[in-house]
């Protein structure tokens, strides 16, 4: 009769890998037992699962011990040996022997089989395989995002360990506060939907922030070694789907270096695509039917680099706050605490404090509404002595405060906030008006472009002079050979330089800063120009005029829309100013010069332009008129800083002559 034959893998010493081989019966024995022995079939099930566990603890230790670091899964494996993994036969073992040296007592997940059986949230193969990888570690801060009838199994796993849920659902939330005594558990509000999954990502990855939300301070301050991601849900189109929940994990798992991550139903769309993108192909242990594993250690440390934007700090101002007067005959009075006017707050969420006190029938909440929709629910049931003695006659007087944080991350730049306290009667008493207003300390920084020794030479004198002005002023260059020079904060040395401006229509995209100054070789720093980023506040972008128009009809550009200088560009980073730049990039033809494909590209974009003072892009070798301190002068000459000290010299409007500086050099700096 045919014999059915069956390879493992089993990790036996730390840095070495034994292969077992071993015969199980034939297929009719086997059929025979099982239907005799249904117990015996589940044991087996389960040391397949262990199995499997162990065969992909071995390939992952292996492959990190024999490989170099860069290499990828696919090839580190190859760098090992140029054989199929289970064709290498090292030691054979019989099922008896591998349990009894390996497996002394039954696997973790075993005291939970009948309770997993009864189970329909996972396979009872990715339970085990958690159960039996958590165990080895517990106790532990394990994370789980959704609560559910397998909650009970994370508890009792985690009994001496930090075990906290987070859920979206009230209903679910209520039932397991019911059930499960004691749980420790947040409800929260995702606010998405599956089908907004790719829009969100695109968002992301063009810098804009868009995945995160407000959660307990527990959950940012506690380091969590294992997370698993089982929700919200996201069968339909309309669900919030676990695009926030996956990004939540990953800034989590980073923040700690040392986390687990389970991520379950990876079957569909989202959780297959947002997984693989925050947290790494290669950071991917294994995979069982839905379930994926991914071990996320210090050797990474942020979330996809490629795409990650740099942090601002929100500040949220709130400009005004409007309590409505007289106030309603249903209620004997209210009144609110915080938030202030001209208050700030440097979270993403401002601090909500008052009391009401109703007459008839009592307050019981206030609600928070945004554009119509109510954004929270705040319960009235906090101690007011103080309230309670101004009306001694009401007796739900001593509990008519209410506090709370409010979410305010998702809302428009200006927002309107309005108030209004539910009655125990239903009805409801608008209370007032909040207005908000969002500032983004957002990283400024000048950079420049220089290849070719002669303007690497220019470069460094102009930041000279701009560091003597502005010392603090972060400072990158993109230059064709590495520059030691202090006053440049950074260097970043372009491999395959192509000598025009090419270099320069590229690089300007790749600026580290959100707000950013480009600025030529060819120019003095003579005052301090901070304030001209505040532009960046209401527009795209900030250019001064050219000397010289272009006459006539060109490309579809009609005379009257102004050529610009590209000196010295100011602009913000966002998806349409890097569309602007790959237009310029596609229009422009070398060796000629860049301003009109620039003018043209401009002409076309839809990005809010600021026209710049002559001040902060003084074209000296050309006519013109300034009429305050020039600050940024543009231009060549063997001594910019006496150009500079002979324009500033007056106070009121100057006409520039460019033959006045053809003898400088004889101009008296007293």
């Amino acid at each position: 009769m045919e014999q059915s034959l069956q390879i493992f893998n089993l990790i036996l010493l730390p840095q070495q890998l034994q292969i077992l081989h071993f015969t199980i019966m034939s297929e009719s024995e086997t059929h025979k037992k099982l239907q005799n022995l249904p117990e015996k079939l589940w044991e087996k099930k389960k040391e397949l699962t262990e199995y499997k566990y162990r065969l992909s603890q071995a390939k992952t230790n292996l492959k990190k011990s024999k490989s170099p670091p860069h290499q990828t899964k696919l090839q580190k494996h190859k760098s090992t040996t140029n054989q199929p993994l289970k064709s290498v036969v090292k030691k054979s073992m019989s099922v008896q022997e591998i349990t009894a040296e390996r497996q002394p007592h039954s696997l973790p997940s075993e005291k939970y089989k009948n309770k997993l059986a009864k189970l329909s949230g996972c396979h009872s193969d990715e339970y085990s395989y958690i159960i039996n990888t958590i165990s080895q570690k517990t106790p532990t801060n394990f994370l789980i995002f959704g609560v559910g009838k397998d909650s009970e199994i994370w508890i009792n796993l985690n009994k001496k360990g930090k075990t906290v849920f987070i859920e979206d659902n009230p209903k679910w939330f209520e039932w397991a506060k019911e059930t499960y005594p004691g749980i420790k558990a947040y409800l929260v509000d995702y606010r998405t939907k599956v089908k907004n999954w790719l829009d969100l990502l695109t968002k992301y990855s063009n810098g804009k922030e868009c995945l995160s939300m407000i959660m307990p301070k527990e959950i940012w301050q506690t380091k969590w070694d294992f997370i698993f991601i089982d929700a919200p849900a996201g069968y339909s189109e309309e669900m919030p789907g676990r695009m926030k929940s996956i990004y939540l994990g990953a800034k989590l798992a980073f923040q700690t270096r040392n986390t687990d991550i389970f991520v379950h139903d990876c079957h569909r769309q989202v959780e297959n695509i947002y997984s693989s993108y925050f947290f790494h192909q290669e950071n991917l242990v294994t995979e069982i039917r839905r379930l994926r594993h991914y071990k996320i250690t210090g050797k990474v440390n942020s979330i996809r680099e490629d795409s990650q934007k740099i942090e601002s700090k929100e500040q949220v101002e709130i400009s005004s706050v409007k309590l409505f007067k007289p106030v309603s005959n249903l209620l004997h009075g209210c009144y609110l605490d915080r938030p202030k006017p001209g208050e700030k707050f440097n979270q993403q969420t401002i601090k909500l404090m008052g009391w009401v006190v109703g007459k008839k029938s009592p307050a019981v909440a206030v609600e928070v509404i945004s554009n119509g929709q109510v954004i929270q629910t705040v319960p009235i049931d906090k101690q007011r002595s103080g309230v309670a003695k101004g009306y001694p006659k009401v007796s739900l007087a001593k509990t008519s405060g209410f506090a709370t944080n409010i979410a305010v991350i998702d809302l428009a730049k200006e927002s309107e906030l309005r108030l209004q306290a539910i009655l125990k009667d239903k009805s409801r008493v608008a209370l007032g008006v909040l207005e908000l207003n969002f500032k983004s300390d957002k990283s400024i920084g000048v950079i420049y472009i220089a290849t070719g020794e002669r303007f690497i030479r220019e470069a460094c004198h102009s930041v000279a002079s701009l560091k003597a002005q502005m010392p603090n002023m972060p400072v990158t260059i993109f230059a064709s050979k590495d520059i030691k020079n202090s006053n440049f904060d950074r260097v970043v040395v372009i491999e395959k330089p192509d000598y025009n401006h090419i270099d320069k229509i590229k690089y300007m995209s790749a600026s580290p800063y959100d707000y950013t100054l480009f600025i030529d070789t060819d120019t003095y720093i003579s005052a301090d120009f901070a304030e001209i980023f505040t532009l960046l506040d209401k527009f795209d972008m900030g250019v001064a005029h050219a000397p010289m128009n272009i006459r006539g009809f060109v490309n579809g550009v009609p005379e009257s829309f102004q050529q610009f200088n590209t000196g010295v560009i100011l602009y913000k980073k966002s998806a349409e100013m890097k569309q602007l730049f790959s237009q310029w990039l596609e229009l422009y033809n070398p060796p000629n010069p860049d301003q009109p494909t620039f003018r043209e590209a401009l002409y076309y974009s839809k990005l809010r332009i600021a026209t710049l003072a002559p001040e902060y892009n003084c074209r000296f070798p050309f006519p013109g008129a300034v009429s305050g301190i020039v600050k940024i002068l543009h231009g060549r000459h063997e001594n910019l800083p006496l150009v500079a000290e002979k324009i500033n010299s007056g106070k009121r409007l100057r006409i520039i002559n460019p033959k006045q500086f053809k003898h400088i050099e004889n101009f008296s700096q007293s």
